[in-house]
């Protein structure tokens, strides 16, 4: 039987581990800055599912939802409908919360896409750079793998040397990365132990508004 998480083939999120207010505020700021049109608050009108967003590479607008998990530490898990996870978001809330802790991932195993990956980036603590990132991923060239940074407590070292580089990092890997920093992903996928802080949504003109 599979995991909940297992039934979802593309992952791409991050978890702030601050104040669900501080996340808030955060992501509205920036937001506001870089949608010009405008941003649509559909918090009371809809219900997302987390970790379920359809993901695309260019969507025509925008959107992003924040969940509060029910973990210890406090976290938020913040997901966008783009296939990096709006990683220019987190990186700008990232910088404005730098004393707290941010972990962003992209999972996509073998078998659910022509170009699987697995990724998990460490950021925080103070530092305005990412502390640590882990990839396996093919691409044209074939597989390929990479860590950076210091190893952090949380991870499991020995499998970045097996033979099979699509080995080497699995999404169970960072399932289990997560479990021990406080986050049940599995609870997550099923909407358990959290809830819905804010859904937004990029205003964007039709083309017949444009003329």
């Amino acid at each position: 039987m599979k995991d909940a998480i297992d039934e979802i083939d593309f992952l791409a999120f991050t978890i702030a581990f601050a104040p669900p207010e501080r996340v808030i505020q955060a992501v509205h700021s920036q937001l506001s800055r870089w949608w010009k049109e405008g941003l649509e608050d559909l918090t009371h009108v809809e219900s997302p599912m987390p970790l379920h967003s359809p993901k695309e590479h260019n969507p025509r607008s925008k959107r992003v939802a924040l969940f509060e998990l029910n973990s210890s530490p406090p976290a938020v898990l913040i997901e966008a409908n783009l296939n990096d996870g709006y990683a220019s978001l987190s990186h700008m809330v990232s910088k404005e919360l730098d004393r707290f802790d941010f972990v962003s991932i992209r999972s996509r195993p073998v078998g659910t896409s022509e170009w699987p990956i697995e990724e998990f980036r460490f950021l925080g603590r103070g530092q305005r750079d990412t502390i640590r990132h882990v990839w396996s991923a093919l691409d044209t060239s074939g597989w390929c793998f990479g860590n950076e940074g210091e190893v952090q407590p949380f991870e499991e070292p020995e499998t970045y040397g097996k033979k099979a580089i699509r080995d080497r990092l699995t999404r169970a890997q960072i399932v289990r990365y997560l479990g021990r920093l406080g986050v049940d992903l599995n609870k997550v996928a099923r909407n358990e132990n959290c809830r819905l802080l804010a859904s937004l949504r990029e205003v964007r003109r039709s083309n017949e508004n444009l003329r």
